[in-house]
C-alpha cells in the first residue's frame, strides 16, 4: 500500500452492500397518484432542459410526484457512485498554526447531481480547553497553509469524513467521526460517531452505531485500527415500507511512524472495504 505524507489517502468504498427482497405491496391505484415511477422517467425529467430553467419552488413540486421508492433508489445510486468515485483520492488538506487540517473535493455524478467530499482532522478539546484556544484565536487569527506531512502531536484527536450528494429534486449526507489518541505507546480507537441526514428523500435514510473492530495499533509500520458503521436507505409508497438497501463504511488508521522526543505520530486515515 502506498503511503503518503504531504496528502492523506481517502479511499471510500461500499462494504457489505446488500438489497433487501422486500415485495411491492403499493397497488397500483397508489402508484397512480405518482407521476415519475421509475429512475429511467425520474432522470429523463432531471437531464432535461426544461428542468434547469425552473424555479426551486417548481423543482419541489416536481419532486413531490415522484414515487418514493424511486426517489429513494435514485438517491442510493448516486450516494454508490460518489463513495466509489472517492475511493482511493487524494485530498490536499490545509493545516492550522494548532495542527487541524481540512479538505474538499467536488465530483459530477451526472443527471444534475454532484457530490461533496469534506474531510477534517482536529484537536478532541474538553470544554475548558476549548474556551483557551478560543481566546488565542481572538488574539492570533489563524493562517492556513498547505501541510507538508500527515504528524499529529500526542492527544486525543477526531477524523470526519461527510460525504453529501445533492441533486435537484433534494439531497443527502452521511457521516462518520472517527474519535482517537495518539500517545507514545502508539493509536488507540476511543469511540465513533456517525449522523445522516436527507432532503426530499420520500423515505428515509439511518445509521447504526460505529463497531470497533482493531481497537489499538502500538507497532509502527506494521499495525492499525478499524472501525466500520453501517447506513441504510428506504423509501416508502402508501406508508408501506418497499424498498431497503444498506452499505458499511469502513474506516482505518495507519500507524506509520513515531518520534518520542517530539511527542508525535505520522499516521494515515483510510476508508477501506471491509
Amino acid at each position: 500500500m502506498k503511503r503518503f505524507l504531504k496528502r492523506i489517502i481517502v479511499s471510500v468504498s461500499i462494504g457489505s452492500m446488500c438489497v433487501s427482497s422486500i415485495p411491492v405491496l403499493a397497488t397500483e391505484s397508489k402508484q397512480q397518484q405518482y407521476t415519475i415511477n421509475d429512475i429511467g422517467a425520474l432522470k429523463r425529467e432531471l437531464n432535461s432542459n426544461a428542468f434547469d430553467e425552473l424555479s426551486k419552488v417548481e423543482k419541489q413540486k416536481i419532486s413531490k410526484d415522484i414515487n418514493p421508492n424511486v426517489k429513494a433508489e435514485f438517491f442510493t445510486e448516486k450516494i454508490e457512485t460518489a463513495l466509489i468515485e472517492f475511493s482511493d483520492m487524494e485530498v490536499d488538506l490545509s493545516t492550522t498554526a494548532e495542527g487541524n487540517q481540512y479538505g474538499e473535493e467536488t465530483i459530477d455524478l451526472g443527471d444534475g447531481c454532484y457530490a461533496i467530499l469534506e474531510v477534517t482532522d482536529k484537536e478532541d478539546l474538553n470544554l475548558s480547553q476549548t474556551i483557551a484556544k478560543n481566546v488565542k484565536s481572538w488574539i492570533n487569527p489563524t493562517v492556513y497553509a498547505k501541510s507538508s506531512k500527515v504528524t499529529k502531536k500526542y492527544g486525543n484527536r477526531y477524523f470526519t469524513a461527510s460525504f453529501n450528494v445533492v441533486c435537484g429534486i433534494g439531497g443527502a449526507k452521511i457521516v462518520l467521526e472517527n474519535h482517537y489518541k495518539l500517545s507514545s505507546s502508539g493509536i488507540t480507537e476511543r469511540y465513533g460517531v456517525s449522523s445522516c441526514s436527507s432532503v426530499s428523500l420520500g423515505g428515509t435514510i439511518s445509521h447504526g452505531d460505529p463497531v470497533i473492530t482493531d481497537k489499538t495499533a502500538t507497532t509502527p509500520g506494521k499495525s492499525d485500527t478499524n472501525m466500520h458503521c453501517q447506513y441504510e436507505v428506504n423509501g416508502s409508497a402508501g406508508g408501506v415500507w418497499n424498498y431497503s438497501k444498506t452499505f458499511t463504511l469502513n474506516t482505518r488508521l495507519i500507524y506509520n511512524s513515531i518520534n518520542k522526543s517530539a511527542k508525535t505520530i505520522t499516521l494515515t486515515h483510510e476508508w477501506t472495504k471491509k
